[in-house]
């Protein structure tokens, strides 16, 4: 007996009354309706409209997972889950903290906040002027001088603030420098943006923030440099430290 959909079945059923074998014709007529059933259990076949819980075993030899992009974070309350939100990969800890693991082409790692030190020493950065190391841990300069400090990011790095830790007995101009290749060679140099840090005599406490005024995205063939402009034979820089992201 067969029809449109339906299972094959060979054997026939035993008739009650006149068959004697009808356990083992039985069994053997159920076992073809379940193989049958199993072979037409399809994706197209499957309709899942709750959570699926797959009591605690694993999900095995997935090829790939695609997620649906989700237009906000997951819920409150809603831990441990992976999934995508505007096209970016998210997990949510059990501290419900939606953690960005993807953003922009790259790890989301670098779209959070980041900090480099940058000691003083004698190899910091070219000099105009006058320049040297103190066994104290920081530069002082002989005279009138301008240090200027690499500043070490890579591509697609934005540029947000830069702490300097110092002494000084008068003010002393600030400036980033993007300095690029054209291509020839040449390298032209741009001031970018431009601070004023205030005199003081605490070096052991003096610090003071330079904020970038417009956020800094390096590019390829462009280098940043911080340059720190010295008028007085008596002023000290301890290091500094910088904050960048990658947006």
């Amino acid at each position: 007996m067969a029809g449109a959909g339906s299972v094959t079945i060979v054997n026939t059923l035993p008739t009650p009354g006149t068959s004697t074998s009808w356990g083992t014709t039985l069994n053997t007529v159920i076992n073809e309706i379940i193989d049958g059933l199993e072979a037409k259990v399809t994706p197209a076949g499957i309709t899942i409209d709750a959570d699926l819980d797959m009591n605690q075993y694993d999900v095995t030899d997935l090829d790939s997972c695609r997620f649906t992009s989700q237009s906000a974070k997951t819920a409150a309350g809603d831990t441990r889950k992976l999934y995508a939100v505007s096209g970016e990969l998210y997990f949510t800890d059990d501290s419900q903290n939606a953690v960005a693991i993807t953003g922009s082409g790259n790890l989301s790692t670098v779209h959070t906040d980041r900090v480099i030190l940058i000691p003083a020493s004698a190899g910091m950065g070219s000099v105009d002027g006058a320049f040297v190391a103190n066994a104290g841990g920081y530069v002082d300069c002989t005279a009138s001088a301008i240090l200027h400090i690499p500043l070490p990011l890579i591509v697609g790095d934005r540029l947000k603030t830069i702490k300097l830790y110092y002494n000084t007995s008068d003010a002393c101009t600030c400036l980033i420098e993007k300095s690029t290749c054209d291509g020839t060679n040449a390298v032209v140099s741009v001031a970018v943006d431009e601070s004023t840090v205030v005199a003081t005599s605490a070096a052991a406490d003096a610090n003071f923030t330079f904020t970038v005024t417009t956020p800094v995205v390096t590019a390829l063939t462009e280098f940043l440099y911080f340059s720190w402009n010295s008028t007085n034979a008596a002023n000290e820089l301890w290091g500094i430290e910088v904050t960048y992201d990658h947006p």
